[in-house]
């Protein structure tokens, strides 16, 4: 599906902006919940590169797949041993009932500029809230 560069640049600020599971967008966009958190996946590439591939289903907004990409990763992060992620790109492709988003971002296990630091605590409540796996 090809994306215009604006509705490109948009998605990639609309994921920017929510780049940290911490901030959860269920708050702002509560009426998108309950959604169905269908599948994740992830690897690594050159030992900093994380690629988070999501699906949901039946989500009125494409900030759920955002959102779930965005605990994947934070997911993946804290699983492999890194505390801080800073966001690169995102693509999204809506399909009937399902959203997919592929996500990559960098991970570190030192603070770098532009990291985030990873807050267990807040992602594994805030994906419990709102129905997104954490393992």
């Amino acid at each position: 599906m090809p994306f215009s560069c604006c509705k490109y640049l948009h998605l990639a600020l609309v994921a920017y902006l929510f780049a940290g599971c911490e901030q959860s967008v269920a708050e702002s966009l509560s009426a998108d919940l309950p959604f169905d958190y269908a599948s994740a996946s992830s690897e690594l590439f050159q030992g900093r590169i994380v690629r988070i591939g999501v699906e949901v289903r039946y989500a009125k907004h494409d900030a759920a797949a955002f959102y779930s990409a965005n605990c994947t990763t934070v997911s993946y992060a804290l699983n492999g041993g890194f505390a801080f992620v800073r966001f690169v790109t995102t693509m999204l492709d809506c399909k009937r009932d399902l959203k997919s988003t592929e996500e990559r971002n960098l991970v570190s296990v030192a603070s770098l500029p532009g990291f985030k630091k990873v807050i267990a605590e807040v992602v594994v409540i805030k994906s419990a809230e709102n129905g997104v796996p954490i393992g």
